[in-house]
């Protein structure tokens, strides 16, 4: 209870903080801003150095983990240990073996005359099997240094070796794809074989069955003591590189790739055949594996190098497959430790080793600066060990932690340039260790020698005001350190609150429609600037029906639309003023706008040339003292709700031709766009311009009337300029 009312003191007091905050910032600029970061995700996009990320999102030292031996070769594959405490390492591309005392002290004990040593295994009486590829062959190293080839078997590769309790010796192959049991010198038979091209991987599961990882389909196989086969799990990619099984009989595999295409059935060789060829009896089977040599084009070490997706699965006893986890690095190993986590190692630009815990949450215990974790181990007395390529090393983890390590934030984008506030952090710190935060800051993304150099080591825990310069970026570290390696310090979240400075907005564009670009009467008063209008009047048939439906809506009504874009985010206000194309005063059309679009009837305005002005303000983020503004002015824009007129009617008689009408049409401010004429009430007729193009504000018209009957006749004219607007002519016409 004393550690609840504790904790619920803590949070009011930090928010207290930042109300406080709030309130001294609003009185000199805008409202701050605050990052914090308390998730795996926020804090896996950092450095880290002997520092662990755990879930759900906080920072402690991390296990340590000590190099026992470099090898100076790239790789490291196999790993095995012996009753004494040595430890054997396998590498390549040379092939060597070394053997690591009690001391720390590395010798190479064999030099294969085979490029790699994928696997490594110790029988109760300590004697060591080496598996050698490619063309590889199984030797056996006596305690004293005795050594013999063991097994030679046809395959060209052999990924590992495995004792079952009784003594016998699992050998997995490729890319014949078998696995043989030797159960003593040059006395080995296959055991099971699969239309795969590699099993890579052997584990013996507690109820005494053989899992088989493979390549080619990513199966899992279960195997009794019988030689029965089943496909396990099936995993949908192409390689299981890795299996560990608890005590319980859960199992974790490694798997990436995509899966290669379907391999061919390839005749399988039984023992006998196997045998004889042993014997040099029977040419047959040796065929056969010519054969498989040119199906399968056999994959090492590039296939390692590569970045694939990846997984890691769980198969439990009651039937559960699950993907529980996966990465952007590839999964190469797979350990269960004592406690029932499991531990992932991957690879990458750098290698990292992950714990995941009862949850499936997991932990970056550890970033190497080698390339890829290549194999895990649990040795008899429960330490890790882990085997790293480019460059080949060992390493153990220990129970304790790193005495000190460090974590350097992702660089933190302010968006401008910030008044930088302070830096919190909430944290726990046990006897004898200890955090220290430093800030730096600079104006670029990248990190360089612009930036300013780290800050003095900032102590306070309740919060440290950050000295670092004024900039638009920032990155934090935080150093741990501890005296007890039994203890570490843990920061469970980061807080960093900023204050952009106030810059004026920004008004990228501002518009006022014509009429012909009619926008929708319900949703044009919302549109953005970006919004496309409709189509115009230009676009449709010249009839007269199609001109009506255009008229029918409210072409009188104008619509502007602005662009404004503000930096700091900050609420805006619009103000719009307005004048005549010859006018020096500006007056007022409407104050208070917060949308960037604004609508109103021009038949309240005379016909003529006009322009706006927009005013941006971000007064509603800031006081007084602090508000900017931008200002930006249309082009010249017409309104013209007035029709054109028909002038200069004429009517020319000649015996010999039709009458002849003549008129003129004339608009003060825009072009004549459509014009028609109807003879005692008969249908409309369209009329073009003498000059064939109606584009300009007078257009001359003649037409030649047909023949009429004797007396009185109407003649009506209607006209329309480009923005819609209609004007008559009505005559009169007397035939004698």
């Amino acid at each position: 209870m004393r550690c609840l009312r504790q904790g619920i003191r803590s949070y009011m007091l930090f928010f207290l903080f930042l109300f406080i905050v709030c309130s001294l910032n609003y009185l000199s600029a805008s409202m701050p801003k605050i990052k914090i970061y308390k998730t795996v995700d926020d804090f896996n996009k950092g450095e880290i150095k002997n520092v662990a990320i755990v879930n759900p999102g906080y920072l402690t030292l991390s296990q340590h983990v000590e190099m026992s031996f470099s090898t100076e070769e790239p790789f490291v594959w196999g790993w095995a240990q012996d009753s004494k405490g040595n430890t054997y390492i396998g590498t390549g591309n040379e092939g060597k073996v070394f053997r690591i005392d009690n001391k720390k002290e590395g010798t190479v004990i064999f030099d294969a005359e085979e490029l790699e040593v994928y696997a490594l295994a110790v029988d109760k009486k300590d004697n060591l099997y080496i598996a050698s590829s490619p063309d590889g062959k199984i030797y056996q190293m006596s305690p004293q240094g005795k050594t013999i080839i063991y097994f030679d078997p046809p395959d060209k590769y052999i990924w590992d070796l495995e004792f079952d309790s009784r003594g016998n010796l699992y050998a997995a192959t490729g890319d014949s794809c078998r696995i043989y049991r030797i159960t003593a010198a040059n006395k080995g038979v296959p055991f099971f074989t699969s239309s795969e091209s590699h099993i890579e991987e052997l584990r013996f599961h507690p109820n005494g069955s053989l899992l088989a990882g493979s390549v080619d389909h990513g199966y899992i196989y279960s195997i009794s003591p019988d030689g029965k086969a089943s496909i396990l799990f099936d995993s949908g990619y192409r390689e299981i590189h890795s299996i560990a099984v608890t005590p319980d009989g859960d199992i974790y595999a490694g798997a990436y790739g995509q899966k290669r295409l379907p391999r061919p059935e390839i005749a399988k060789t039984t023992p006998q055949q196997e045998t004889k060829k042993k014997e040099g009896e029977s040419q047959e089977s040796e065929t056969q594996l010519d054969e498989i040599k040119i199906v399968v084009e056999p994959e090492g070490l590039p296939q390692l190098m590569g970045r694939e997706r990846s997984g890691l699965f769980k198969i439990t006893l009651d039937g559960l497959q699950k993907n529980i986890w996966h990465s952007g690095e590839v999964v190469y190993a797979v350990e269960t430790s004592q406690n029932g986590t499991v531990l992932v190692g991957t690879g990458g630009d750098n290698g990292k080793l992950y714990r995941l815990n009862e949850e499936e949450q997991e932990t970056l215990l550890k970033e190497i600066d080698d390339a890829q974790i290549t194999a895990l181990y649990r040795s008899s007395d429960n330490r890790i060990f882990m085997c790293t390529s480019n460059m080949g090393k060992l390493y153990e983890m220990r129970q304790t932690y790193e005495k000190e390590g460090s974590y350097e934030s992702p660089v933190l984008d302010a968006d401008i340039v910030s008044e930088w506030g302070v830096i919190r952090r909430e944290a726990k710190f046990p006897t004898g260790t200890q955090v220290k935060f430093f800030t730096r800051t600079g104006n670029t993304e990248d990190v360089n020698d612009t930036w300013s150099p780290w800050s003095p080591a900032l102590l306070n825990a309740s919060g440290d005001k950050i000295i670092s310069p004024s900039s638009r970026y920032l990155k934090w570290k935080a150093i741990f350190t501890t005296s007890k390696t039994d203890n570490t310090p843990e920061i469970q979240n980061v807080t960093i609150t900023y204050l952009q400075k106030n810059v004026a907005p920004q008004i990228r564009k501002i518009s006022v429609n014509n009429p012909e670009n009619w926008l929708d009467q319900e949703t044009a008063a919302n549109e953005e600037y970006s919004q496309d209008s409709s189509a115009s009047p230009s676009d449709l048939t010249y009839s007269s029906a199609s001109i009506e439906e255009w008229r029918k809506r409210d072409l009188s009504t104008r619509l502007v639309r602005w662009a404004c874009f503000d930096e700091n985010r900050d609420d805006m206000k619009y103000t719009l003023y307005y004048r005549g194309e010859n006018e020096t005063h500006w007056r007022e059309l409407e104050k208070n706008l917060t949308k960037t679009s604004f609508r109103w009837d021009s038949e309240k305005w005379p016909d003529g040339a006009y322009q706006i002005r927009l005013v941006a303000s971000d007064s509603p983020s800031n006081p007084p003292s602090l508000v900017k503004v931008s200002e930006k002015t249309t082009e010249i824009f017409l309104v013209d709700n007035t029709g054109p007129q028909v002038q200069n009617f004429a009517l020319k008689t000649d015996k010999s031709a039709p009458k002849v009408v003549s008129f003129i049409v004339q608009d003060l401010f825009s072009s004549i766009h459509y014009t028609e004429f109807a003879l005692d009430t008969d249908d409309w007729q369209v009329l073009f311009p003498v000059d064939g193009i109606g584009d300009t504000k007078s257009e001359e018209f003649q037409f030649n009337l047909p023949p009429l009957a004797k007396g009185t006749h109407s003649l009506v004219i209607r006209t329309y300029d480009r923005f819609l607007n209609v004007g008559f002519g009505k005559f009169k016409i007397n035939i004698e």
